[in-house]
Formats: C-alpha cells, sequence, structure tokens
C-alpha cells in the first residue's frame, strides 16, 4: 500500500497548466516560483484591514459621513464588518491610487431630531421640546484618508512581521494538543491549551484590529497552503488523473468553505482540529493498488507549506514602508504638475 502524499510510482508528462517542476523546492516543497504568485494575496489583505481599521477610527470619532465614505468607495459596501481576508475587490495599487487622487467631496447629512442641541435630554421625554431635523454640509476629503490608509498600512505591516511567528508556535500547541487527546481519549479542555499570546512588552500602540488580523492571516496562509498542497499533489501524480489523497482533501476543503469569505473567527483552528479527527482511510483504486490516506501526514504537509507562505509574507511586508514612499512621491508629483504614470486595472495586478 502507499501511503497518502508519496508521489505517484509513475510520472507523465504535466498538464500546460502547471508550473514547471523546477519551481518546486526540496522534497516537493513549493519553491520560490510558487511562493511569490501568493504575494497579491497578502497585499490585498493588507491594504484591506488597514481601511477597515481606518472606518473603525472613523466609526469610534461618530464621522459617519467619512466612514460611510470610505466603506463604500469603489463599490465596497459591507467591507466594515466583513471579517474575511477576501474583501478587497479592486487591485491594491489601483484602489490607493483612486483615493489619493479623488478630489474633496461634500455630502449632505441629515442630523437626527429627538434632542435640545447635541447633549442632554433624554431622547421622547415629553418635557423637552423636539427639535426638526436639519440637514447639514460635510466635506470628505478622499487625498487625507488615502494617507491615514497609508499610515495604518505601515503599521500593521509590522505588526503582521511579528505576529506571523506566533504561526508556527501554534502548529507545535497543536501537534501537543492533538498527542493529549490521543493519549487520554479525551479532548483538551480549553483552559489547559496553551497558544502563544501577544508580546505586550512592545512601546508602540498596536492597532484596535489587531487581533482580528491575526486571527485572519492565520486563515490566509491556511487556506494558500491548502491550494498549493492540491496543486502540488496534482503536478506529483502527473497526467489529468487526481490521486485519491487529492479527492479526499479536496473534498474536506470545499466542505469548509473553501476557507473563503466572513466564517467568524477560528476558522482556521477548526479546519485544522476537524482534520486530525478524521480516521485513516484506504482506498483500492481500478488497478488493485491500495493508497493509505493519513489525516496526520497530510495536515503536515499542510502546515510545512503554511509556514513557508508565512515567512515568504513577512519578507515581503518588509518592503511596504518603501511602497509607501512612493505612494507619496508620486502624490507630491502629480501637485507639482510632473509627469506620473498611472496605474490601470492590469498594470495594478502584476
Amino acid at each position: 500500500a502507499r501511503r497518502a502524499g508519496a508521489p505517484a510510482r509513475s510520472r507523465v508528462a504535466m498538464s500546460s497548466r502547471w508550473e514547471p517542476r523546477d519551481s518546486q523546492g526540496p522534497s516537493g516543497s513549493p519553491g520560490d516560483a510558487d511562493l511569490d504568485r501568493h504575494l497579491g494575496l497578502i497585499d490585498r489583505f493588507l491594504l484591506q484591514r488597514a481601511v477597515q481599521t481606518q472606518i473603525y477610527y472613523y466609526k469610534e470619532m461618530h464621522d459617519q459621513p467619512s466612514s460611510k465614505f470610505l466603506a463604500t468607495f469603489m463599490d465596497h459596501e459591507g467591507i466594515d464588518t466583513f471579517h474575511g481576508f477576501d474583501g478587497l475587490r479592486a487591485e491594491p495599487q489601483l484602489y490607493i491610487h483612486s483615493l489619493l487622487t479623488t478630489q474633496a467631496t461634500t455630502v449632505r447629512v441629515r442630523v437626527a431630531s429627538g434632542r435640545t442641541g447635541g447633549w442632554g435630554g433624554t431622547p421622547g421625554n415629553p418635557y423637552i421640546k423636539k427639535q426638526e431635523a436639519r440637514t447639514m454640509d460635510f466635506t470628505v476629503h478622499p487625498h487625507k484618508m488615502g494617507q491615514s490608509v497609508l499610515k495604518i498600512r505601515d503599521q500593521i505591516s509590522k505588526e503582521l512581521i511579528r505576529d506571523i511567528d506566533l504561526i508556527g508556535r501554534e502548529d507545535e500547541a497543536l501537534w501537543t494538543e492533538r498527542k493529549v487527546q490521543v493519549a487520554t481519549g479525551r479532548d483538551v479542555p480549553s483552559a489547559d491549551k496553551h497558544y502563544p499570546a501577544f508580546d505586550s512588552s512592545s512601546e508602540e500602540e498596536s492597532s484596535p484590529t489587531r487581533r482580528g488580523t491575526y486571527d485572519l492571516v492565520k486563515k490566509l496562509t491556511l487556506q494558500t497552503a491548502v491550494r498549493q498542497l492540491l496543486r502540488d499533489m496534482s503536478r506529483d501524480a502527473g497526467g489529468d488523473e487526481l490521486t485519491p489523497e487529492h479527492l479526499w482533501l479536496e473534498a474536506i476543503f470545499a466542505q469548509s468553505g473553501f476557507l473563503a469569505g466572513d466564517q467568524g473567527h477560528g476558522t482556521s483552528e477548526a479546519f485544522l482540529t476537524g482534520l486530525l479527527a478524521k480516521e485513516v482511510k484506504l482506498v483500492t483504486q481500478a488497478d488493485g493498488e491500495t493508497v493509505v490516506i493519513d489525516p496526520h501526514s497530510i495536515t503536515a504537509r499542510i502546515l510545512e507549506r503554511r509556514l513557508l507562505i508565512a515567512n515568504h509574507f513577512k519578507q515581503h511586508l518588509a518592503g511596504v514602508p518603501a511602497d509607501h514612499t512612493d505612494h507619496l512621491r508620486s502624490k507630491l508629483e502629480r501637485s507639482l504638475g510632473l509627469s506620473v504614470e498611472e496605474p490601470d486595472a492590469d498594470e495594478a495586478s502584476d
């Protein structure tokens, strides 16, 4: 019997939809070409979280016009409450460029009635004279929003660089927890789980969305790792026929909603613990060969890829401050009337 995850004994010419095999690293792990293809995901995610954090600040300051403008900019209605890593539908470069170059906009705000002045009294109190609703003009400055978003993006990138190191430690805790489950036959109580906490010794103030961002970057790296493993499984098998382990993992992945969209908090932990809880499965193929599908082995391969992807993201995030400077330089050149090449959707995706 062949254990799941091991390369097939025979290989045929690969389909043109896959990258050349020399793009892989040692032992079939993804190489630089495979890792680089994922960088657009972290760029989108980083900008999304910066925008969501800026909206959070506006709401905390009761700046409804600004929060509404940013939450709907470039058709992103609902992004303010979205807890997923794939909420930004525009290319990051194009989104930032559009925000920095959009002219100031005046919006009309309707102020609710029911109070005298802006404070005091109880809504609905019959002894307080009810005032009529009134409207006010409010000017929104998108270019200032863009500058604030870029600063927040810098801060979140630095937080992610530190927090990504926790992923490997959580993976180790996951294996430890699984060993206890196997040895004792019972689940580990929540109070006994020792997942790493954020380092509070830093003098820098954390963004208010940091914990949510960490939860989502775990989900992003896990989804990317599963997709990469499925890709590697198909590449190892060769041809168009999918292996039993590929079909098994793909079915579980589909049941999870492909780890996409807004699925609440703790999605990555739920997926991994559910995967480890699966029993070993034997599959007899048409040629009579029996394939052993080992959930533990497949989980280990996923986590190996996730760590590689996470560290690649970390290296990429170190260049965010320089990118920030480029945006501000372009804005300055435009204000001085210098010629600046403007990105379009195709160029922004490169």
